[in-house]
């Protein structure tokens, strides 16, 4: 089969320019979105994005090296995918939670100064202490 080549260069100019369009507009919309995002949801939104990635591909290696017999569970029957997904989801979740965590922690300010405290240390040496004696006993 033979192609026409003014009708093949056509065809990918408007895909390119297509392409280009959708993905000029994307980003527009990302950017007017992202300006007008609070600081404190980007942060959680980003953070939660890492940690999926990390569940992924934490998912990913454990089915991949055969953790436990996963691979053949996984791959064995016609709803593995479903388990691939919801091990995706569930470790998604704690790692992103996990994440969040850890950006916000990290967040706070040194604690360079002083400590507080004369820093008297603990001898070993018994002190006398002085007892007014009581006359009556009991």
């Amino acid at each position: 089969m033979r192609r026409n080549p003014k009708v093949f260069e056509r065809a990918t100019s408007y895909a390119t320019t297509a392409r280009w369009t959708f993905s000029r507009s994307v980003l527009d919309w990302v950017l007017e979105k992202e300006a007008s995002m609070p600081k404190l949801i980007r942060l959680y939104i980003v953070n939660v994005a890492i940690g999926f990635a990390v569940a992924l591909a934490f998912v990913s290696g454990i089915v991949f090296f055969d953790v436990a017999g996963l691979r053949h569970l996984v791959t064995a029957t016609d709803m593995g995918w479903l388990a691939f997904v919801m091990m995706v989801v569930f470790n998604g979740i704690v790692f992103g939670g996990v994440q969040f965590a850890y950006a916000v922690m990290s967040m706070a300010e040194s604690d360079d100064g002083p400590k507080g405290g004369k820093k008297n240390f603990i001898t070993g040496a018994l002190a006398r202490v002085h007892a007014p004696e009581n006359s009556k006993k009991r």
